[in-house]
């Protein structure tokens, strides 16, 4: 059985190896370096915090990265022993002037289980026209959560990335009436102003807004033009519905200058990713021959 000290000094080590920046990464170092050792909650949240002092007053920027990842992986864990534990680590990144903690503390208060009705808040970036109705025991934390995105947003010299995600979410509260009131204008708005940051689900979700069938879910024309730029560039970085939703404004011939084979070619490597959405747009284009 390990001890907290040589749980830390292999997280060290890692470190010091690797310097990943993709958070599935630490979670399979902390995994590998928790999920057999037999040590309480509050003793990892000791871990974190040494891990990210390693014996100075301060921590340094790269330390305290290592510590931030380790939150994020505990919130993602079903215990809630685990996820208390994680906010911790988060709410002690945050003191330490971490804007990416705050981020990541604010989305792991909007993926909780709301007390009364037993369903799901929407993770950020997902487009659910529904309002949901928030019960009392969370309000205050969904309204903090918020109030940590808009003091991201009122920041200097905040990463990009950090940033578009702050306005994605933000925007997502507006439109759900998570914590404030509900208003599409005001998500469109910071959805757009996300776009500015490349940041892929705000490219989508900006892209959707103006594509087809969407008129009812926000006062914009129809742009199918517009729509595929925002597509292709969420698509550039890696999102695989723009990939998808491209595809089909090409294959349907929705663009002035449509190009139905290369819509199905972007449909057939969605599906290779596995997109759903993709798979039923193939069923429908490739038997009846519409875009040969």
């Amino acid at each position: 059985m390990k001890n907290i000290e040589q749980i830390l000094k292999e997280l060290r080590t890692c470190w010091a190896r690797h310097r990943w920046s993709d958070p599935a990464d630490w979670a399979y170092q902390f995994e590998n370096a928790f999920g057999c050792a037999c040590v309480d909650y509050e003793q990892i949240v000791t871990v974190a915090i040494a891990l990210a002092t390693q014996d100075k007053p301060l921590p340094d920027e790269r330390s305290l990265i290592v510590s931030e990842m380790l939150g994020v992986w505990m919130c993602e864990l079903s215990d809630r022993t685990a996820r208390r534990a994680g906010n911790d680590i988060l709410r002690w990144c945050v003191i330490q002037g971490s804007a990416s903690a705050k981020l990541n503390l604010a989305i792991s208060i909007f993926r909780r289980e709301p007390k009364t009705r037993g369903e799901s808040l929407p993770l950020p970036g997902r487009t659910v026209p529904t309002k949901f109705r928030f019960s009392r025991a969370t309000i205050h934390e969904l309204r903090l959560a918020n109030d940590f995105l808009r003091q991201i947003i009122s920041t200097v010299n905040v990463a990009k990335h950090v940033m578009g995600r702050a306005l994605v979410v933000l925007g997502d509260s507006y439109k759900l009436g998570r914590g404030v009131e509900q208003d599409m204008e005001c998500c469109v708005l910071l959805q757009e102003r996300a776009t500015e940051f490349d940041d892929p689900n705000a490219l989508y979700n900006t892209g959707v807004l103006y594509g087809p069938g969407s008129e009812g879910a926000r006062p914009r024309p129809l742009d199918c033009a517009r729509a595929a730029a925002y597509y292709k560039r969420a698509m550039d970085l890696g999102h695989v519905a723009a990939q998808t939703n491209l595809g089909v404004l090409h294959a349907t011939r929705q663009l002035p200058k449509s190009r139905p084979q290369y819509g199905l070619s972007l449909l057939r490597r969605s599906a290779a990713e596995g997109d759903t959405a993709a798979m039923d747009a193939l069923e429908a284009f490739e038997p009846a021959g519409r875009c040969s």
